[in-house]
């Protein structure tokens, strides 16, 4: 066609008439579209038409696949555009943990992100688990349709059980949500499904894959948790014995209860030694084989770890029965001995005890002793917080309850700057003030310094933001040149830069807390 063009162009209009050989496409509808002009026009329109589709290159020509049908629109109103703002500074400066808040504080709402955010959010929360129902909510359906796109996503919106959780190629994720509804369901076909399958999967899957037993755990399932006993992996043993551990009426905890009963001595009344233990030298092959080598705190040497292992297993209506003494005297008993190692045998056993039974009256006296006693960093994580048993105890209370106990521990003898930590939840206005002042009063002490600085820099992301205003009162600058001024500057700074961002989310939002 250019070349008619060409050659109309240079003999001219009158001596040579335009002619379009075979037009298709957008050509066509050109050339139907300025019908009627006069020869100049005509030419000069089909001459751009033909530049403009040379310059962009071909239109595709029809074809016979399958557009995705169009999500459906969404009944959540779209977020302000200050909320926006605020998800677009979080993705920017890839702050992981005042991304998550954003997202809880976008579904306490009852709001939805703009659609060009979603795929942003979705791949930086999808390794969230626990963000998945807020991230449905919030993202919508636009969400879940852009999901069937990414299969990275896809089990963020996976709701529907899947007959076939162990087909290869899943998300272990997606593999658990499944096999944890069939177990809803039918406890023993999916029983039978996991140990039909189990061993086709590496050893961290399959200890993963155990775990879902706990959904609906009864003495049923202690025959196939014996089997997995025997598993070659240190992590699927592990796995079946804290399961076992949890069945009251099972061989294993007699077992356990015999590995301990002539080991143990407890006598309130004695005045020296109320507690002694008779440690194992080292654990026999049955003792192996019931999981007692599993990690409980690295902090420990093996024969404490073990014998807690032990300990942890043994319903505490034993030790009660035993010995005719409560909760508290024997939780009491086990805090003040002067041996460490039965210290922290029987302290930390009976806790975890308590924990697996749900003996909520164990775990009030655990929490409250360990708050007196400042037993709050013997097992440190990465980002310096207090030992995740303590977390667990905690969660077991409603939050107004923890802050009153913390704040009562905040004048005990032995004022160890992590308490505040205990409460993990976002803090209230008065609980953060009180924390802030017991903080700031451990800093008169220059070797509390760095560890309140580290404190600060956890407590920036569950301190209420709107104490923000009374920081600089409570943490004045600190002037002079050094070490210790600087660092406690920079927390402090760090500290109001992220309780800042957080008041700013939570007024784009008209959150109250």
């Amino acid at each position: 066609m250019w070349d008619d063009l060409t050659k109309t162009a240079l003999v001219g209009t009158d001596k040579a008439p335009i002619t379009i050989t075979n037009p298709t496409g957008t050509l066509k509808r050109v050339n139907s579209a300025i019908a009627g002009r006069d020869d100049e026009s005509t030419l000069l329109a089909l001459a751009g038409a033909a530049t403009l589709q040379t310059m962009a290159g071909y239109i595709a020509r029809e074809t016979t696949a399958q557009l995705p049908v169009q999500a459906d629109a969404d009944e959540r109103p779209v977020c302000s555009a200050t909320a926006v703002q605020q998800l677009a500074l979080r993705l920017l400066e890839r702050d992981f943990r005042l991304m998550e808040e954003w997202v809880h504080l976008c579904n306490h709402s009852g709001q939805r992100i703009m659609e060009k955010y979603i795929p942003a959010l979705l791949e930086n929360m999808r390794s969230k688990p626990e963000l998945s129902a807020a991230l449905c909510n919030i993202t919508g359906r636009r969400g879940a349709w852009l999901a069937q796109f990414q299969p990275a996503w896809q089990p963020i919106f996976t709701t529907k059980t899947e007959s076939d959780w162990f087909a290869e190629g899943l998300p272990l994720e997606t593999r658990l949500k499944t096999l944890r509804t069939r177990r809803e369901q039918d406890a023993t076909a999916a029983r039978a499904s996991l140990m039909q399958h189990i061993h086709s999967f590496d050893a961290s899957d399959r200890a993963a894959l155990v775990g879902v037993l706990a959904v609906n755990l009864s003495i049923n399932d202690e025959d196939t948790l014996e089997t997995l006993l025997k598993d070659k992996s240190k992590q699927v043993n592990g796995a079946a014995a804290s399961l076992l551990a949890m069945l009251t009426d099972s061989h294993y905890v007699a077992r356990m209860i015999d590995y301990a009963k002539n080991r143990v001595t407890i006598n309130p009344a004695h005045n020296k030694k109320p507690l002694d233990v008779q440690f194992y030298t080292s654990p026999g092959r049955e003792m192996e084989r019931d999981g007692l080598r599993r990690p409980f705190d690295r902090a420990l040497d093996e024969q404490t770890k073990w014998f807690t292992n032990i300990i942890s297993a043994i319903p505490l209506a034993y030790w009660e029965q035993l010995t005719g003494a409560d909760a508290r005297t024997l939780m009491t008993l086990a805090v003040n001995t002067s041996d460490k190692k039965v210290m922290y045998t029987l302290f930390f056993g009976w806790e975890q005890a308590a924990i697996h039974y749900g003996r909520t009256d164990w775990m009030a006296i655990a929490l409250e002793l360990r708050l007196q006693h400042a037993l709050l960093n013997m097992t440190m994580n990465r980002r310096l917080l207090v030992g995740p048993s303590v977390y667990t105890l905690a969660s077991h209370f409603p939050a107004a309850d923890v802050e009153a106990m913390v704040v009562t521990a905040f004048a005990s003898k032995k004022r160890n700057a992590y308490l505040p930590l205990v409460c993990r939840h976002n803090w209230s206005h008065n609980f953060s003030i009180a924390a802030l002042r017991f903080l700031a009063d451990l800093t008169k002490n220059d070797q509390q310094i760095y560890i309140v600085s580290s404190v600060l820099v956890e407590a920036a992301y569950v301190c209420h933001p709107d104490v923000l205003s009374s920081v600089a009162g409570i943490f004045p600058h600190r002037d002079g040149k050094g070490h210790i001024p600087s660092t406690f500057n920079r927390a402090v700074e760090s500290f109001t830069g992220v309780l800042k961002r957080r008041r700013d989310m939570w007024e784009a939002f008209c959150h109250d807390g």
